[in-house]
């Protein structure tokens, strides 16, 4: 027979696991009530244009692109429909870790098919601190389970109406997810990529992010790509020496364009919008026309361009150039928002964004390399 104090502590272990489903039970019942049910910001969709690869057709997009605001300054999916027919969408956000990369890359995976995935490799010396790494990527995760918790403010907003309503995305943007920028903020400094044989490790908890993004990459037929865009503020050949040494064990394409800068004709008098910190648009071009070149030579892609299923990607590019034509800067832009059935190029970005360095919880601290 069990003696009291055994009976007590079952009562009380009973308890305890009925107080934690009934609040499991609260929490996704509310969250399923103040969860945005489109992918626009009238709907209060955090990072929207980011996720905006939610509404595409299913089965319709060829590249998927992830990493932090390098990611959404450096690439231009517009210009490489134009100039090599394939769909292409930057699940970027600033300061994005890996972690945060795989589950945007599980997400794009339950309704997508990419043959190629882009890692920007910034973000994987965005934090060397691996007690804040596991404690933000805990964070997100809970974010992302239990949603009330990232759309709190909603209940404002609250409508019975649509608050019962199935998740239906629809929000279109014409630039793919790219922040698109037209300012020219030249960097003047010194060059800042010297030659050396050390190496600036990887945090060995983003290794093992990396490796699970690979697995999962060879698991659906996509063909991982490590590409540096251009970053005076953060990248050294230290770094460069680190990624290339996990791209060659790993059979990894490493494509490191701040050692191709004169290859690709890339400036630091033109190509940047804050004096070397993150390209503007005219760098992304020069960016995306060697990607997309690299991509083509490398895996086969179906040139889409005439297929009258992606007529809406032609559409796209009109509006993208129209807007580069209105001055190319979504901080200065006046029009229509995110979520508007025009495909807009939306102002969805921070207006001042922190120096990415090499620990975002400080950002007045500098990327130190280990040379």
């Amino acid at each position: 027979m069990m003696t009291a104090k055994t009976k007590l502590i079952l009562k009380n272990c009973t308890r305890l696991v009925s107080f934690i489903l009934i609040l499991l039970l609260l929490l996704y019942g509310v969250s399923f009530l103040l969860e945005p049910k489109n992918n626009d910001d009238a709907a209060g969709f955090v990072n929207p244009n980011a996720s905006g690869y939610l509404s595409l057709e299913k089965d319709t997009l060829d590249v998927f692109i992830v990493g932090n605001s390098d990611a959404y300054s450096g690439f231009s999916p517009m210009e490489m429909w134009k100039n090599y027919g394939f769909t292409s969408y930057i699940s970027g956000t600033g300061k994005q870790l890996i972690g945060e990369s795989v589950r945007a890359v599980e997400e794009c995976l339950k309704t997508q098919k990419p043959k190629v995935l882009i890692l920007e490799t910034d973000q994987l010396y965005t934090n060397s601190n691996s007690a804040q790494v596991i404690a933000r990527d805990a964070r997100k995760q809970m974010l992302n389970q239990f949603s009330v918790l990232e759309y709190h403010d909603r209940w404002k907003q609250f409508d019975p109406k649509t608050a019962v309503k199935r998740k239906s995305y629809s929000a279109r943007f014409a630039s793919k997810g790219q922040f698109v920028s037209g300012a020219k903020v030249p960097y003047r400094g010194k060059e800042y990529i010297k030659k050396t044989k050390k190496r600036d490790q990887i945090n060995p908890l983003f290794v093992r992010k990396l490796d699970e993004l690979n697995a999962l990459c060879k698991k659906n037929g996509a063909q991982l790509i490590l590409v540096q865009v251009p970053s005076q503020t953060t990248w050294t050949y230290a770094r460069h020496n680190a990624v290339n040494d996990y791209a060659k064990k790993n059979g990894i394409p490493f494509l490191d364009l701040d050692l191709k800068r004169k290859e690709i004709g890339f400036s630091w008098k033109t190509d940047s919008r804050d004096a070397g910190n993150h390209l503007n648009c005219y760098g992304a071009k020069k960016v995306s026309l060697y990607v997309g070149q690299y991509i083509k030579n490398h895996v086969q892609l179906e040139d889409k361009r005439q297929n009258a299923a992606y007529a809406g990607w032609n559409e796209d590019y009109t509006t993208y150039i129209k807007h580069l034509k209105e001055g190319g800067d979504v901080e200065k832009r006046k029009g229509p928002t995110a979520g508007q059935n025009k495909n807009p190029v939306p102002n969805d970005r921070p207006k001042k964004e922190q120096p990415h360095t090499g620990d975002p919880y400080d950002p007045s601290a500098q990327a130190v390399s280990k040379q």
